[in-house]
This record gives structure tokens, sequence and C-alpha cells, in this order.
């Protein structure tokens, strides 16, 4: 069967099939309908190929059961409901979304009782597994808003949430979600006792994702609500099994009392590397850059760093456990902050696991008692070698007094080389030399920049990061021209 060429289906009401459908819908439109754009009773086998879905109240497209085959070059624009504006699948998807664009699909629920207030997947929602790809799509202006006033006697039972707006998969993700853009989207809540919860405002994963994370763009988006947030660029609830590889995260957000990760949060584990993203202008209150809230099993390596900041606790991220000693490569940290007063937390990052710090950049605002990197008491052993730390105040804080492996860096124009347990022992290298053993061969040379400035430069002693530099800012410029 195939839905082809129909335009303004059944005068407004929409078009419902009663029952299951095998077959393909192709180059329609689904504009301004008052009962929703298309609605399948059962699952739905085919293609949907070429069609808008434009306009429609109660969303774009529902199929009240399971998907098999291919989302491709269908625009969902501006369509309305409390779940799944755009398109929704009640149970489990298989196959592929390619080439779509989802934008300016809003979801809203507001409750006025007892009842908690729930929006999901503004752009697209999967209530079940997803097994397939997302790639090559834009979701841009997406926007979940939850609010849960609760007037009557069980006002204090009543909670808002606002989960992925761009999309929202609702258990395990088989797959690779890459190429994709996303952009201005936003999970907004608010609730009468201050109890709502926003997390994943490009997309939300409810448990594991078993596949890579390859070369999107997430731009502005931002989760805001009054007790909790997270994952401004995205939010994976179980662990990640496979590469974050050669993504942008720019100017995303979180905005709440308690929020992690605004470029991303992954509530478990990650299995796999981080390489070649650039993070740029993220705001949290906390985990600026990103929030792996227990293991990373994997490097990280050649990724930038840049004007990110957060409120207290810990700069870009924190690493709290992993299976091996994880190696921080190559990476350029530049003009990272915390806002708040905890400065000594670390700007650029936090380790309570033993790590490699090798051949990397930090480069800071010279504020007043900020440190870039803070070693916890579980991470005595970790090797700071090759670097070079310049314009920052205390360079390394160590929570207590270890003997650290710290070789052939250099630390130009620094307060505090080294703050041992609030122990400043200032920038005297050859003194430093002597009380600590495993402190060697450090210089202070001012290592001068090649190019225009440094942020579009390199550096003329041991250039080795401009390379993936100027990859990354021709990424960015491509993106942004585009």
């Amino acid at each position: 069967m195939r839905l082809l060429n129909i335009l303004e289906m059944n005068n407004g009401k929409g078009f419902y099939i009663n029952g299951s459908f095998t077959g393909d819908i192709m180059n329609n439109s689904f504009e301004s309908n008052t009962t929703g754009g298309l609605y399948v009773k059962n699952s739905f086998d085919g293609k949907i190929v070429d069609n808008r879905f434009i306009s429609n109240i109660g969303g774009g497209f529902y199929i009240n059961d399971e998907f098999n085959g291919t989302i491709h070059s269908n625009i969902f624009f501006s369509n309305s409901s409390s779940i799944g504006s755009g398109f929704y699948v009640k149970n489990a998807f298989n196959g592929n979304v390619t080439n779509n664009e989802f934008n300016s699909n809003t979801n809203s629920h507001t409750t006025s009782c007892r009842d908690n207030a729930y929006t999901y997947g503004a752009g697209f929602y999967t209530g079940s597994t997803f097994t397939g790809s997302i790639k090559n799509n834009i979701f841009k202006s997406n926007s979940n808003f939850s609010a849960a006033y609760a007037s009557c006697d069980y006002s204090a039972r009543a909670s808002a949430y606002s989960y992925g707006a761009g999309f929202y998969i609702g258990d395990i993700f088989f797959g690779n979600i890459q190429d994709n853009i996303f952009s201005s989207n936003t999970n907004t809540t608010t609730s009468k006792r201050k109890t709502d919860y926003t997390y994943g405002a490009g997309f939300f994963i409810k448990n594991d994702l078993k596949g890579n994370i390859l070369n999107n763009f997430y731009s502005l988006n931002s989760n805001t609500s009054n007790s909790s947030s997270g994952g401004g660029g995205f939010y994976i609830g179980g662990s990640v099994f496979g590469n974050i590889e050669n993504n942008i995260f720019d100017i995303n957000s979180n905005s709440s009392s308690s929020s992690l990760g605004a470029g991303f949060s992954i509530n478990n584990d990650l299995n796999g590397d981080l390489s070649q993203n650039s993070f740029s202008s993220n705001s949290s209150n906390s985990c600026s850059g990103f929030n792996i809230t227990k293991k990373l099993n994997g490097n990280i390596t050649n990724n930038i760093f840049s004007y990110n900041s957060s409120v207290q606790s810990v700069g870009v991220f924190k690493l709290n456990d992993s299976e091996d000693t994880i190696k921080i490569m190559n990476n350029y940290f530049l003009h990272n902050e915390i806002s708040g007063e905890s400065k000594l937390n670390g700007a650029c990052f936090v380790t309570d696991k033993n790590v490699d710090v090798i051949n990397n950049t930090f480069y800071g605002n010279g504020t007043e008692d900020e440190s870039s990197i803070n070693i916890l008491d579980n991470a005595s052993s970790t090797i700071i070698v090759n670097n070079i730390f310049a314009n920052i105040h205390t360079a390394i804080y160590e929570k207590s007094e270890f003997d650290l492996v710290i070789n052939n860096n250099n630390f130009y124009n620094i307060t505090d080389v080294l703050n041992r347990n609030k122990s400043k022992l200032g920038h005297d290298l050859d003194f430093i030399n002597l009380i600590l053993s495993e402190f060697n061969n450090n210089y202070d040379w001012n290592p001068e920049f090649a190019g225009i400035n440094y942020d579009s430069g390199f550096w003329t002693e041991d250039a080795l990061y401009c390379k993936l530099f100027l990859q990354i800012q021709a990424k960015i410029g491509l993106i942004i021209f585009w």
C-alpha cells in the first residue's frame, strides 16, 4: 500500500489508519490538522519519505505500536502535542532516521492538582528500544515545557519533567548517531514545590547506547529547571559502549541549582574514547564540558575545551573511576573558568583516578586562586609530562601532599606551580625541584604564538596541536556558514 501526493488530509482532521500499515508514505503534505496529521492504530512496516508534517495539533505522525522501516527526507515543522509532537512511536523502532528536518515542534503539559507533568521528545519520540541509525538530520528549536502548578490538597506530590527536546529514546539505543545538527532545542520545567527536572535538550536516551556518537553539532541547546538538569547537548541514562568523536559542543547550557554536563552527561560508564571534539562556551553549575557519573574506560585525546564556565565544584569535567589509567593527551584547555567561590576545584578538570596528562596546553585567565587541575586522594600516581601551563594562578592543586611525577613541563606566568593541600609553593622551579624528588626538568619559558593569536595560530615550541586545531576550526566555520 502507498499513500502518495495527498494534500490537506481529511479536511483538517488528519488521516487515520485503523490497524497496521505495510507500505510506503511518500510525497504528501499533512498540514494544519486539529487531531494530528497521520495516525496508525497498530504497527508500521515501510518507508516514510519526502513528506511534510506542518502545524498539526496533536502531533505530526503517531504510530500506536512499533515501527519497522525508514524515515527519510521529511519535514516535521511546528507540530504540537504533549509527547512526540513531530513523530511518535509507542514501542520499538527498527530502522533508520536520515536527512529529515525536525524544526519548532513543541510539547506542552500543565497540571493543576496532584498529577506530575511530563513532556518527552518534541522532535520525535520512541517509547522502547531503537535499532538503527540517526544520521544527517536537523533538530532545531524543538521545545518541551512541563508545569506542575499543583493547586489542590495534594500539591506536595506534583513534579515536572522534560526530557529530550530533539528526540527521546525510551530504552536501549543500538546503532550510531552521526552527522546531525542539534540547535536551540530547549527543555523547561516549573513546579509549585520546585521539584522539576530537565535532561538532554538535544537528545535523551533512557538506558544504554551501544554505538558511536560521531560528527554532530550541538549549539545553543538548554535545560532550565528548579531542581536538577543535565546534558545540554545530550543525556544518556545508562552506559555508552562506543566512541564520542569529532563533535562540536558550542554554547549549550544547564540552568538549575544542581546541574551537570552542559555538553553532555552520561549517568553510568563511557566505554570508549573521547577524541577530536570541541567544547566551547558551555555553562553549567558543575562540569561545564561533560559529565560521566561513574567510569571512563577510555582516553581523552585531541580535544579543544575553550571558554567553558562552571559556577561551583568542577570545571570542564571530573573523572571518578576507570578500569585502567586514563590518558589525557594532546588537548587544548583555553580560558575555562569557575565563576563561583570554589576556584581551586579545577577550572579544567578534577580527577579522583590516576591519569597520564601528556602534551596538553592549559591557558587560563590568571584569575586569583583558580587552578587548572585538581588532583584528589585516589589519583596519587598521576603523571604530568610535556605540558604547557600559561597565564594561570595555580597550575596544579593537590588535595593531599603527593610527590607526583611532574617532568618536562613549561610553566609560564604562573603564581603557584603547585598548591599542596592549601600549601602554596610559588613559581620558583629550582626550589620545588629541591623539595620534590619527582619534579624534574621543568621550565619557565614564554612559549610565544605563531599566527594571529593562540585561538587561530600555534605554539612555536613543540607545535603539537596545530593540525587538530585548524581541522576543528575549519569544521566550525563550515557548519556556521551552512
